[in-house]
């Protein structure tokens, strides 16, 4: 018959000899923690299933759109606002992702919401003033100016619409997520 060996016990980390291999703990009140803890893990994985089963699409479109804006930001992370050439003072709150065809513009802009040809850096005042609507008037030129005005014209007349869902956007948010940790591991930034 083979010997038991010595344990330490998980919750407690003193020594007892267990009467089979199987056992764990020292005593029955650090076997009733190991109890909970794996009751507390069981309920916190049938929790995260319950709200990714019944999180709404407008959530995970929320969280998506953060996701691709951030990456953008990071991407043109060195690069002055894209309208107004504003130099950047390196904060990531002076900054938005700005769309040149409008998220909030119908179909087309929905369509156009992820797409890395449509957005640039823009500072908070080109992109949210009410007056200047995203500064479109310089952004049309500098786009025209620095791709051409195919490349402008292409974004304008875009009418291809795409069917997204939960799944479409819950992709879309890893898929940016893990290139703007690329990207600022890359730069050097948080």
């Amino acid at each position: 018959m083979i010997k038991a060996k010595p344990k330490k016990c998980k919750i407690c980390k003193s020594e007892f000899m267990p009467s089979n291999s199987m056992i764990k703990h020292c005593s029955p009140e650090c076997g009733y923690k190991i109890h909970t803890a794996n009751q507390d893990k069981k309920h916190k994985k049938e929790k995260i299933a319950y709200l990714k089963a019944n999180t709404s699409t407008t959530t995970h479109k929320m969280r998506a759109q953060k996701a691709f804006n951030s990456y953008a930001r990071v991407k043109y992370y060195h690069d002055p606002c894209y309208t107004c050439k504003k130099k950047p003072a390196y904060t990531r709150f002076e900054f938005d992702a700005g769309h040149f065809v409008p998220v909030g513009s119908g179909q087309r802009g929905n369509s156009l919401r992820f797409n890395l040809k449509n957005i640039r850096k823009q500072c908070l005042y080109c992109n949210r003033n009410d007056g200047l609507g995203g500064n479109y008037i310089e952004y049309r030129k500098n786009l025209v100016s620095d791709h051409g005005l195919e490349y402008v014209e292409y974004l304008e007349n875009y009418n291809e619409i795409k069917q997204m869902g939960k799944y479409y956007f819950e992709r879309i948010q890893k898929i940016f997520n893990e290139k703007a940790r690329r990207q600022k591991k890359r730069l050097g930034i948080d």
